[in-house]
């Protein structure tokens, strides 16, 4: 188990390298602090001078709260006193208030952290909803609506940084509105399983399990952490069945399916399959376009449409890191001075972009425009010859002359087996309408800025 010291080292740690607070000032302001106790979810501090107990208050406090979270593994506070202080404070008196932590979201704005560990600024209203989580959605606005009738558990599936943690809060928040009574929690597979072990340590179960048993919701994160943990399998298993037995909501979190999960119980993957269960998957150029327009909203800054396309391009593995090259954008507008715009943006971005280039073939060109215009590669590669799929496909040899070195004859072959007049005169029937046709040369604009990522 590890000591307050080695906690409290970790902290400063999490604020210099995750939070940016930098050497210099927790060196400065830091180092000669104390890790007294812990009371709750209150860290005690010890400092020499009343001065930096009042400046670390004044310019540290949401880094200091929002790190002390971090690695304790759930809300927490802290308090500082002078050793002068400390020689008369009796630490059975020291208040322990719930934690209501205020902390900043990747857009800058602020939100808190109730009690029950639910952020406020994750709802509903601001989630945005397209093809790839909008069964998700349905089913989470379900819960919050009637928690623990049909749709219980819900299980939520879906990589990291996806928008299944944002569905969670939202559903805790708006059930909290509605019943303010109502116990709720939002906890961390993670802490889940830390908080059994202290209490098993403790020799404090019961209290443990007349916790987690008397909820009327659960949400619970990050679930597949419960492989390999036996005996925390086994008591989530119990915890389960009398919440679910009491028609109290339960919400799953995970990277993958209940089936999926290394070493889970074959009644624990029963129980959770049991209600419905959602897969969110990496969204779409629409969707994450109009993600980053709402978080730009958010942060009270103008992001032209191009450098929208630029950032939304520039990501693909997940929202969180969209949301961060926002940030950065918006950043380095400020450190610079300058207005942003595309040119801003590529220069800010530079780094990711080359690490980004994707590799051009045939095929991914077929997959940018049959995208775009919402059709598949095998119907570019069909021989029907309709329209608007004819246009579509001409289009996409056209970009493949463009992009690609490959002979036309080549080009034609991966296009149904077409040869290569069908490729040139496929280039210059688009060469011709491009000299009059705002929408095709709105469309060539768009799928251009996609195909160079």
């Amino acid at each position: 188990m590890k000591s307050i010291q080695e906690y409290w080292n970790q902290t400063l740690q999490c604020m210099q390298h995750e939070l940016n607070v930098s050497e210099i000032k927790i060196n400065a302001f830091f180092r000669s602090i104390k890790p007294v106790d812990v009371k709750g979810d209150t860290l005690i501090l010890s400092v020499d001078i009343g001065f930096y107990k009042e400046t670390i208050k004044k310019t540290f406090d949401s880094s200091l709260k929002e790190a002390l979270t971090i690695v304790f593994g759930k809300p927490m506070n802290y308090r500082i006193f002078t050793e002068a202080e400390l020689e008369t404070a009796k630490f059975d008196e020291i208040e322990e208030k719930p934690v209501k932590e205020e902390v900043e979201d990747m857009t800058g704005n602020k939100s808190y952290v109730r009690e029950n560990g639910l952020k406020t600024n994750y709802e509903f209203d601001n989630y945005i909803v397209g093809s790839s989580n909008n069964f998700a959605y349905a089913a989470a606005v379900g819960v919050a609506e009637n928690p623990g009738t049909e749709y219980n558990p819900l299980f939520l599936y879906g990589g990291a940084g996806l928008g299944k943690t944002h569905l969670m809060h939202a559903i805790g928040n708006y059930y909290y509105r509605e019943q303010p009574e109502a116990k709720i929690l939002y906890v961390s597979c993670e802490a889940f399983t830390n908080e059994l072990i202290k209490a098993i340590q403790e020799k404090k179960t019961i209290e443990f399990k007349e916790k987690y048993r008397r909820l009327d919701m659960l949400l619970i994160d990050d679930v597949q952490f419960l492989a390999g943990k036996e005996s925390v399998q086994e008591e989530f298993f119990h915890t389960f069945n009398d919440l679910v037995n009491a028609n109290k909501q339960i919400v799953i979190c995970s990277d993958r399916k209940p089936n999926e999960i290394a070493t889970l119980t074959d009644r624990l993957v029963s129980r959770m399959q049991s209600g419905i269960i959602a897969d969110i998957t990496f969204p779409s150029y629409e969707t994450r376009a109009a993600i980053l327009q709402k978080k730009a909203e958010q942060m009270g800054v103008f992001i032209p449409d191009d450098v929208i396309a630029l950032i939304a391009n520039s990501s693909q593995s997940n929202i969180r890191e969209m949301e961060g090259l926002l940030k950065k954008v918006e950043a380095y507008s400020k450190f610079t001075n300058k207005e942003i715009n595309l040119e801003l943006a590529e220069e800010a971005l530079k780094d990711v972009l080359e690490s980004n280039k994707p590799n051009i073939t045939v095929e991914y060109i077929q997959e940018i425009v049959a995208d775009y215009y919402k059709t598949s590669t095998s119907e570019l590669c069909s021989k029907r010859r309709t329209q608007p799929l004819a246009t579509y496909r001409q289009l996409a040899m056209y970009l493949c002359r463009k992009y690609l070195e490959d002979s036309l004859a080549v080009i034609g072959g991966k296009f149904g087996g077409r040869d290569h007049t069908t490729v040139m005169h496929s280039c210059d029937k688009i060469t011709a309408m491009l000299e009059s046709d705002d929408k095709l040369n709105q469309d060539l604009f768009v799928i251009d800025k996609r195909i160079k990522g």
